[in-house]
């Protein structure tokens, strides 16, 4: 094998070679990067060229999506307390006289025309939540019109279709639910936001004044913690000094501007206490509204921390937009964007300090931080048309034209999309539903309405029907309470008499809607005195109890407890039931006083039920889940 002389390289010649080959891979880089730029600006023109058809065709699956979460999202138990508020109105009784609720009553009042003109059925909630469904889209109107006012027409319809995805914290379902319940939180929001489109566009004179402060005293007649909203907007303004401490005037008019605010908040509550002082209702309604809801320490609420926190956030907060001011390259100095920012920070650290706060308080911050985040992101990468040149990627500039802020959204707007499609699949799969994870019954749409369905043939309008809080939504309930957080943290304490047991056996309250939520008391009485009678529903229960187990092989003599005088039947597993009830020949349904009545037993098998008769006439039967009879 012939001798091959290896070449010796030189320093200088190795440099030279290792610097080719480094050069070359730098060049397959760049033109791997110049190729991916080009496509990623490409795409963004597209997107930009066609901004108008893309949103049409996603807020339109997105309208899409909503609607079908209206037929299979499970219903709160707060809807159906709205509609029998509402249902009560319609009857001629009175909000918080004659029916418990400890809500403000201007949601309720609006709706109660609506809700006659429908009429009883048993899809009730069906139909008044696509009339939220409207509050929903006037909404979202309301923030195209704020975020357009502050950041221009592009970022408005961006932010629009976050909001409508409801894209908070990656949380989607959530907040889907929330504004999806009938509740009278979306009218809250609507009426918040409205507020503060009036501000921003406000030319501060007295007649923009009337209408803020009617914006403001209907929401307050919507929700009390409108006070929250008020608390905040006046500590945006003093935080406004703070951020410009030269302090240019904004209001050459003040006196003008804030004596028709007070006197636009004054005239919708002044209405609505007019109103129920000529009902002869304004002592119940301080109650039910304000002294209701008031309790000290019912939940363990760390004050002082969270004082703590939200005043080292908001000195922070106004720190960082006076330097947010000043820095070149955000250049974001619009006084409307810093009262937004500032709103926000205050309303935040306010809702910090409010010792119970719901999920649907919280919903209505988070469409002023999207307008927020949406806004100011397009508004910094406008502003970074000069500025990324001087980084070391020259060959990458951020254009006005080719603002990629909407391809990076678009994943963040599907996203919200899929998971709310997966949730529904799961939601139509399943009639009934039970989370032990966080210990709540969920109940769909479709059981909501077998439930109505069945009180509607079991029941006649003078009726009462035992619910938590107005479930059967068009009879009337035999305890004044609803049975709600506040409510039964009262009865527990003692505030509140429990009499529903005393209650039910004075109005003759012959169906229950039973639920775990009952105090431990009621809800024994309930299973022992009420029997289940549809498979469907197995929270329908009407009077009655099991008598026993009978033995076909001779005669037996069973004690039976009326608790409630009725027309009874008793009925068997197998066979035909005969006997002696009370020492008569029993031969059908027989109206038994309340006491103790005698049995004997002849025919029949299995477990003796005594039932209503009136359930069994209209086509019920007692649903025996107590085991095996083995007599």
């Amino acid at each position: 094998m012939p001798y091959r002389r290896i070449r010796k390289y030189t320093t200088k010649e190795k440099l030279k070679r290792s610097l080719s080959v480094e050069s070359s891979i730098v060049s397959v880089k760049k033109n791997k990067f110049q190729t991916l730029k080009s496509g990623f600006l490409e795409l963004s023109r597209l997107i930009e060229q066609n901004e108008k058809n893309l949103f049409i065709v996603l807020f339109s699956i997105i309208l899409v999506l909503r609607v079908n979460c209206i037929f299979y999202t499970p219903i709160n138990s707060d809807e159906p307390q709205h509609l029998h508020v509402i249902w009560s109105w319609t009857q001629g009784l009175v909000q918080y006289r004659d029916v418990f609720d400890n809500h403000a009553p201007l949601f309720h009042l609006l709706m109660t025309p609506i809700m006659a003109f429908f009429g009883p059925r048993p899809d009730i909630i069906i139909v008044m939540r696509f009339v939220l469904l409207l509050i929903f889209l006037a909404t979202l109107l309301v923030i195209y019109l704020l975020s357009k006012s502050v950041f221009g027409h592009r970022a408005a319809l961006w932010t629009t279709l976050c909001s409508s995805t409801t894209l908070c914290l990656g949380l989607p379902t959530y907040f889907l639910r929330k504004t999806i319940e009938f509740r009278p939180a979306n009218l809250w929001i609507l009426l918040w936001l409205l507020i503060l489109l009036s501000l921003v566009n406000s030319k501060f004179d007295f007649r923009s004044g009337i209408i803020t402060g009617a914006l403001a005293g209907a929401a307050l007649c919507v929700s009390l913690k409108t006070i929250i909203m008020l608390s905040s907007l006046i500590g945006a303004v003093i935080l406004m000094q703070l951020v410009y401490p030269k302090g240019e005037i904004i209001c050459k008019k003040p006196f003008y501007w804030t004596g028709g605010l007070m006197m636009g908040i004054s005239i919708i509550p002044f209405i609505v206490v007019a109103l129920f002082f000529m009902l002869e209702a304004l002592p119940q309604l301080f109650y039910c509204t304000v002294k209701h809801n008031i309790m000290i320490g019912m939940i363990k609420h760390r004050l002082r921390f969270n004082l703590l926190f939200s005043f080292s956030a908001l000195l922070i907060l106004t720190w960082s937009i006076r330097k947010l001011i000043s820095n070149p390259y955000v250049k974001i100095t619009d006084k409307k964007v810093i009262f937004m920012i500032l709103v926000g920070g205050v309303y935040g650290s306010l809702l910090k300090l409010y010792p119970v706060v719901e999920k649907e308080t919280e919903i209505s911050l988070f469409p002023l931080l999207i307008i927020l985040v949406v806004g100011i992101s397009f508004k910094i990468v406008d502003n970074c048309k000069c500025k990324v040149k001087k980084i070391t990627l020259n060959t990458f500039t951020l254009r006005r034209a080719n603002n990629p802020l909407p391809l990076l959204m678009i994943p963040l707007i599907l996203l919200p999309m899929f998971r709310t499609a997966s949730e529904l699949e799961k939601w139509s799969k399943s009639a009934y539903m039970s989370s032990e994870k966080n210990k709540k019954e969920l109940i769909t749409p479709r059981t909501y309405k077998y439930l109505l369905e069945d009180i509607f043939k079991i029941t006649t309008s003078s009726d009462y029907v035992m619910d938590l809080k107005g479930q059967s939504i068009y009879r009337q309930r035999p305890f004044y309470y609803a049975l709600e957080l506040f409510t039964k943290k009262r009865l527990r304490l003692g505030l509140i008499e429990d009499s529903i047991i005393e209650k039910c056996l004075d109005t003759k309250t012959k169906v229950v809607v039973l639920s775990r939520y009952y105090p431990a008391r009621d809800y024994e009485f309930f299973q022992q005195q009420y029997v289940e009678i549809d498979q469907r529903v197995p929270s329908l229960r009407v009077v009655g109890h099991f008598i026993g187990c009978r033995n076909p092989t001779r005669t037996q003599t069973f004690p039976i407890n009326v608790v409630i005088p009725a027309r009874y039947a008793i009925v068997a597993e197998k066979g035909k039931v005969t006997g002696l009830l009370d020492g008569k020949p029993y031969n059908g349904p027989r109206f038994l006083a309340a006491g103790h009545h005698l049995f004997k037993a002849r025919g029949g098998q299995g477990w003796l039920v005594l039932v209503w008769a009136r359930a069994l006439e209209r086509g019920f039967k007692p649903i025996v889940r107590t085991g095996v009879c083995n007599v």
